[in-house]
């Protein structure tokens, strides 16, 4: 990102491959929903509508993205710009113009910088464009769907989940979501689940995984939380908890997410409107940057 460093080679894609959200009322609902503008006092719309201009202005040309990153971090002369993009002087020299004309860059005796706002304007800028393109990625994910239990601070951080893909059931595997998810936790050295119903699969395979040390974290509605537990074997329970490789936790009220994680990979699936599970659509990970976001938000909603 622009401040410290320059602009990365994927944001620079993501820049010039830009596809922002449509404006119809079913994408403003769940652009509403995320609430992805950090500043409480402006509307995420407001914002949205705010960055358009600029960013179609910039992401328009590949030779103004490459200036920009030549010059985020020091000043450079025109000849300096030209050595480290190979471009033109003619069309550096033309870009620089417009550029300094909309007041993205200033200049100089020692030549060409972005000027301490465009710094901080071009990473949110960034950030909040990459978070579009998740959104669109994933809309049919996300839509007509509750996360109201995911915090703000992981809905403002949802670019983590950008390398994530979607496991959807078919008619032809109506049990592909569920025997994905086993074969992952059946292969698992460590694991963290958040739950707010019962599936007796679970029980059996997570009992096996305390009995060969596993370490198991669960993390159970109010409501199965004595069933959960009466479908493992007491002995192995008690063992768990005592070698310390088991912890079970109960929420108070029933939490409207599904959330399955390990050092290896994260499954996220949602609930629908009807606060019904929709059970044939998950989204997983192996993406490092997925399984952290996955952590952290387990880790939170298991210390509330």
């Amino acid at each position: 990102m622009i401040g410290s460093a320059n602009i990365r080679t994927e944001d620079m894609k993501i820049l010039s491959e830009s596809k922002l959200i449509g404006n119809d009322d079913k994408d403003i609902k769940l652009l509403n929903k995320f609430d992805l503008n950090k500043n409480g006092n402006i509307k995420i719309l407001d914002k949205f509508d705010f960055v358009r201009g600029d960013l179609k202005f910039l992401t328009n040309s590949q030779i103004r993205l490459e200036i920009i990153n030549s010059i985020a971090n020091s000043v450079k002369p025109i000849r300096d710009i030209h050595k480290e993009t190979d471009l033109p002087y003619s069309a550096i020299s033309l870009n620089i113009k417009y550029l300094e004309e909309k007041g993205f860059i200033q200049s100089n005796h020692k030549g060409y910088i972005l000027n301490n706002l465009t710094k901080i304007f071009f990473k949110e800028i960034v950030e909040f464009n990459r978070s579009i393109n998740v959104i669109n990625k994933f809309f049919d994910f996300f839509n007509d769907h509750k996360f109201e239990e995911i915090d703000e601070e992981f809905l403002k951080d949802i670019v983590s989940l950008d390398n994530s893909k979607i496991i959807e059931s078919s008619l032809i595997d109506i049990y592909k979501v569920h025997n994905t998810i086993i074969d992952s936790i059946s292969n698992s050295k460590d694991i963290y689940c958040i739950f707010n119903f019962i599936h007796p699969d679970y029980p059996i395979i997570f009992q096996d995984l305390i009995a060969n040390s596993a370490d198991i974290r669960l993390l159970l509605s109010e409501s199965i939380y004595s069933d959960f537990k009466d479908l493992m074997k007491i002995e192995i329970v008690n063992k768990g908890l005592k070698d310390k490789n088991f912890n079970l936790k109960r929420f108070k009220d029933d939490k409207n997410i599904f959330l399955i994680g390990s050092k290896e990979f994260i499954y996220l699936g949602l609930f629908k409107e009807d606060d019904s599970f929709d059970q044939n659509r998950v989204l997983f990970s192996t993406n490092d940057d997925a399984i952290k976001w996955g952590t952290e938000l387990f880790n939170k909603l298991y210390g509330s």
